[in-house]
């Protein structure tokens, strides 16, 4: 099946970026050298594609409320899933670099961090709701709440050209890091393509719940 290939080329892109990253990848970011540093590419990877993959379900949302077919909301609850676990761990990862690299093991001086937990927050918050959901409002409302928590998406992503944080700049455009592009590209890729296997395997197991519970119905 095509989602499977996606999923397998994935993870060979994933273990390709990793090999590169380990053998090739400078180590010293920000003048300071430590192998903690390497974390800089599975970090911004996960966390670029797990909030694109939240403006995904805002889409798949927004379809939903212009034409309610069920298949768009699986959709949008599998993006916001797998999204709400990447990032899980892109805040992991920054606060296993940062005790390393600060010190500490979360600074709320960082913008970036906390805009991120922020977006952490209302999503676990729209899991909550989804996991209650039972009728067609629910899903409505579900859809609207999803819409417009995508609101804090961009702004977490522009935080640090909004405001001045004293630890975390933007990283990518800095003087003080030297990026392998092959490997973050790499990378990127394959988190881009793992999301996609996970969030197709998602909705699948979304739709076959779905009609679980209406050949349940149906028996009663």
């Amino acid at each position: 099946m095509l989602f499977r290939r996606i999923g397998l080329f994935g993870l060979v892109a994933v273990l390709a970026a990793t090999v590169l990253t380990t053998t090739q990848a400078s180590r010293t970011f920000y003048g300071v050298e430590h192998p903690v540093n390497l974390l800089f590419y599975a970090h911004v990877s996960v966390a670029w594609v797990g909030f694109a993959g939240l403006l995904v379900a805002a889409l798949a949302s927004a379809a939903y409320l212009h034409n309610p077919v069920e298949r768009r909301t699986w959709i949008a609850q599998a993006a916001v899933r797998v999204s709400f676990a990447f990032i899980t761990l892109t805040l992991i990862t920054g606060m296993v670099w940062g005790r390393f690299i600060w010190n500490s093991w979360w600074e709320w001086s960082d913008i970036r961090l906390v805009t991120a937990l922020v977006v952490w927050f209302v999503y676990a918050g729209h899991l909550l709701f989804h996991q209650q959901a039972q009728h067609a409002t629910d899903y409505r409302r579900g859809a609207v709440f999803c819409v417009l928590a995508s609101i804090s998406v961009p702004i977490t992503v522009a935080s640090t050209r909004l405001w001045q944080s004293p630890f975390h700049g933007t990283t990518l455009a800095s003087d003080g890091v030297t990026v392998h592009a092959p490997a973050f590209a790499l990378a990127l890729l394959g988190a881009t393509a793992v999301y996609a296997y996970l969030v197709l395997l998602r909705s699948r197991l979304h739709q076959a719940e779905h009609v679980t519970a209406r050949s349940r119905e149906f028996a009663r």
